[in-house]
């Protein structure tokens, strides 16, 4: 049984009872905040099967009564495994891989509060049966668990075991194809295609048999799932610096999870929020392109784009749309070769934006940017409030971002006052806190950058293990 832990957010942290002007502020605005939020909507995937077994599979030939038992399984979390590689099948398991009986294993997986519904499906006669079952799920049971028997075997199958649907940025996938090769659950001796043959003693482990005995290296059947009604995903890039950059340029990784080719549609936002394309790249199952902000705005054949979206004003924001389960990764790349990472934004926490660190403005060899991005089609009433590290309440700093617009705004703006700004921080100990109030969905990032023009993102929080 694997563990699972929790990521839990730092608190807040408040110094001294100078502070109750500020805690007076956030109890008057928490409750309009602190709504229960709607239960997450499930999704439906359809699974099918598709028998493969044939004399590739088996060179010595089929047994005349091949077919494979009804395919039984759950979706569930991490906290439960159900069969594995290793352990020894549980008498739900043993009465699938030896009579194809599913009884005792739907029981074990009600009797489990890990679990979600039962998954079963009958799959007929023969090796080669195509047959689809659809199931639901959610985020709280985003794993798959499948087992069906190799039929007639001592205690032969094939399935899966808490196989995920989320990819790596846990997004739900829109399809995955799993090849199935056989097991042997541990629990009957026997090397041939038959029934009946004496248990196992003491029981084994569960093991892979593929290649071995009966078996070729060939797959015996396989698993496609596809996930319903999806439709296209949209990815979104808060940052990608521009090509007129004249000491760095922006660098976007690209990389397709699917199994599947498919088009991804690329449109660039400007900092006043005009669009610039949309400009499309094609990718193949499982490829990863790379191209920086040159090659997105001249354009770049090598790199898949065949035309580029010119030049607009100030940075970029991206949005990419596909069918596709694509993971994005922004960098800004310097002129020795420095690399960091810039595709992170600041958590929301009970509906406040959360800076943790802001340098000061007498810091300029780290010179702190705060970018506030507006993808409302209102503008965003925005108000800044900083707690430096005395535990001295300073703020609120109040702005209006026009809706589409980006805006960054440095430490000397919020502690002296800038343009467009009302309010100021004053000069504080230390580095400052920032919380960030805002009566639309904006997007906030903390970024740090040196005089030679390095950059970083620090707008993330530290997991807490």
């Amino acid at each position: 049984m694997r563990g699972c832990s929790a990521r839990r957010l730092p608190s807040f942290h408040w110094q001294n009872l100078a502070m109750a002007p500020w805690l007076a502020w956030l109890a008057a605005w928490a409750p309009s905040v602190a709504q229960a939020q709607p239960a997450e909507s499930p999704v439906t995937y359809q699974v099918t099967f598709q028998g493969t077994w044939t004399t590739a599979a088996t060179p010595g030939g089929l047994p005349g009564s091949a077919h494979f038992s009804p395919l039984i399984g759950t979706v569930h979390n991490d906290r439960v495994t159900f069969w594995e590689v290793g352990g020894m099948a549980s008498r739900g398991v043993e009465d699938v891989a030896e009579l194809g009986q599913t009884r005792a294993f739907k029981s074990e997986i009600n009797a489990n509060d890990h679990a979600g519904a039962i998954i079963e499906k009958g799959l007929g006669t023969g090796g080669t049966p195509e047959v689809s079952v659809e199931f639901e799920t959610t985020t709280d049971h985003p794993l798959v668990t499948l087992l069906t028997m190799i039929a007639p075997s001592p205690d032969w199958f094939v399935g899966v075991s808490g196989l995920s649907l989320l990819d790596a940025r846990g997004r739900w996938l829109p399809r995955l194809e799993v090849e199935l090769f056989p097991y042997d659950a541990g629990t009957e001796n026997g090397n041939g295609f038959s029934l009946s043959n004496p248990a196992t003693v003491p029981q084994g482990t569960i093991t892979r048999i593929r290649g071995t005995g009966p078996f070729t290296n060939e797959p015996m059947a396989k698993l496609i799932f596809v996930r319903q009604g999806a439709g296209d995903a949209t990815v979104h890039v808060p940052l990608l610096l521009s090509a007129s950059e004249p000491l760095r340029q922006g660098f976007l990784r690209l990389i397709n999870h699917s199994g599947l080719p498919g088009d991804v549609s690329l449109t660039a936002i400007d900092d006043t929020g005009e669009e610039f394309g949309p400009v499309s790249l094609a990718l193949a199952a499982h490829q990863a392109i790379h191209f920086n902000s040159t090659d997105l705005e001249l354009g770049n054949p090598t790199k898949g784009l065949e035309v580029g979206i010119g030049q607009g004003q100030g940075d970029w924001r991206l949005r990419l749309v596909s069918p596709l389960s694509l993971e994005a990764l922004a960098y800004v790349r310097t002129e020795d070769g420095f690399l960091t990472s810039i595709h992170d934004l600041a958590p929301k926490i009970t509906g406040l934006h959360r800076v943790s660190t802001f340098n000061p403005a007498s810091n300029w060899r780290q010179a702190s940017l705060l970018r506030l991005i507006n993808p409302e089609d209102g503008d965003a009433e925005i108000a800044i409030y900083g707690l430096d590290d005395a535990g001295a309440m300073r703020g609120p700093v109040r702005l209006t971002l026009p809706a589409g617009h980006a805006r960054s705004i440095d430490a000397p703006a919020l502690e002296e006052g800038g343009d467009g700004l009302e309010g100021t921080l004053g000069d504080g100990q230390g580095k400052w806190q920032l919380d960030i109030e805002a009566d639309r969905d904006i997007q906030v990032m903390s970024l740090i950058e040196s005089p030679e023009g390095h950059i970083t993102n620090l707008s993330s929080l530290p997991d807490d293990d």
